[in-house]
Formats: structure tokens, C-alpha cells, sequence
């Protein structure tokens, strides 16, 4: 709000519309892509974690969208042939127990890949009807890949007792090797405890 009221001063009326609209057509670009890569969190089941559904929209052309786990033979790979300018949903809650990335601190293979004939934009979705644990994760594509990621997460209070703060990590490429550790000099009192007795870990994985 301080921002829009600083630059609302400082561009006339008409250019200050059209600036922000060229900071959001530019900023939209983030997120359209061919190939975008994912992981779905858990979701804790008694406080709602169905039905899961990845969401499609396209642009001025025709997509075919496979939505496939390279490393997981189980998950049937799907295709869906979107139209331009349109919008689709592709509810997976079926294969749930091979969606969402669990048991936690093990090496899965439940990976996402989704691959589209032009761009598209993609996110996955948590969209429980009693409305408690309702989220959205959007995919970003090339984006979201990297090599080193700082991770914030709240320090203040404790968890829930079977809630976690958590992350996944899904490898583009075979023979990925992550290495992951909590930063302490960044962490209040209140979890000093925790990072002491948090192991600094390896993981090799494949795509």
C-alpha cells in the first residue's frame, strides 16, 4: 500500500495505470512456460487434504499436456489437449498416496514432470470442501529451478503437534546430490533446541 501511494504520486494518473500494467504483463511471464517440474507437499488428511487437482490454462495456441512421474512406473502418465485460450483441471486425488510426498526425510519417487506443446500455465491445488487446509502452489517452470535455495520458515511458536514445517525437493537430472542444514545464526531462542538436534543431511536422487 505505501508503494502505490509513493508512485501514485509520482506518475500522472494515466501513466500510472499503464505503468502497472506493464509491471504485472511482464511479471505474469514468471509463470508460463513448457516445462515446469513439481513436488506435492503433505497435506495432514484430518484437517483436509482432498480433493488434489492440478489446474491448466493456455494462450493464443493449442496445448497437449503430459503430466507424467519419470521415476515412478505406478503413476500413469495423462495428456490433456487444451484449446487455446482456455482452461482445464485434472483431479488426481486417486493416486493420492503417491502424490503427495510422504513419509517425510525419505527418498521418493514421486516427482512431477509436466511437459506442454506451447505455453501454459500450471499450479497444483488443495481444495477441501470444509475449507481447512485450502492452498495453492504455483508452478513457475524454469523459474523454480536452481542449485542454492534459502528456505525462511516462522521461528515464534511452536507446531502444531502433527503439523511440520517442511520442504521437498524434486532432481531434474539423475545423480542429484542436495545437501541441506539449518542456518543457526538466524533462528530465535525458541528453536535453538531444534536446530542443535536437526542433522545435517545428503540426499542423492534421481528425476
Amino acid at each position: 500500500m505505501y508503494l502505490y501511494t509513493m508512485l501514485s504520486k509520482i506518475f500522472p494518473r494515466g501513466l500510472f495505470v499503464c505503468f502497472l500494467f506493464l509491471l504485472g504483463n511482464s511479471a505474469s511471464y514468471a509463470q508460463r512456460d513448457t516445462l515446469f517440474w513439481f513436488v506435492a507437499p503433505e497435506a495432514i488428511q484430518s484437517h483436509g487434504d482432498r480433493p488434489i487437482l492440478f489446474r491448466f490454462a493456455s494462450y493464443g495456441q493449442q496445448a497437449s499436456i503430459l503430466i507424467e512421474q519419470p521415476a515412478n512406473p505406478n503413476f500413469p502418465p495423462m495428456t490433456l489437449n487444451l484449446p487455446p485460450n482456455a482452461a482445464t483441471s485434472l483431479d488426481v486425488t486417486t493416486w493420492i498416496n503417491m502424490v503427495e510426498n510422504n513419509p517425510p526425510n525419505t527418498v521418493l519417487n514421486y516427482g512431477f514432470r509436466i511437459r506442454s506443446t506451447t505455453e501454459i500455465t500450471a499450479y497444483y491445488e488443495i481444495n477441501p470442501g470444509c475449507a481447512c487446509n485450502p492452498d495453492i502452489f504455483t508452478l513457475k517452470g524454469k523459474n523454480a529451478l536452481g542449485t542454492n535455495f534459502f528456505l525462511p520458515f516462522q521461528n515464534f511458536l511452536s507446531n502444531w503437534s502433527t503439523a511440520r514445517s517442511g520442504f521437498d525437493i524434486v532432481a531434474t537430472q539423475n545423480n542429484t546430490s542436495n545437501y541441506h542444514y539449518p542456518h543457526q545464526k538466524h533462528c530465535r531462542p525458541q528453536c535453538q533446541h531444534s536446530v542443535h538436534h536437526y542433522p545435517k543431511r545428503w540426499a542423492n536422487l534421481e528425476r
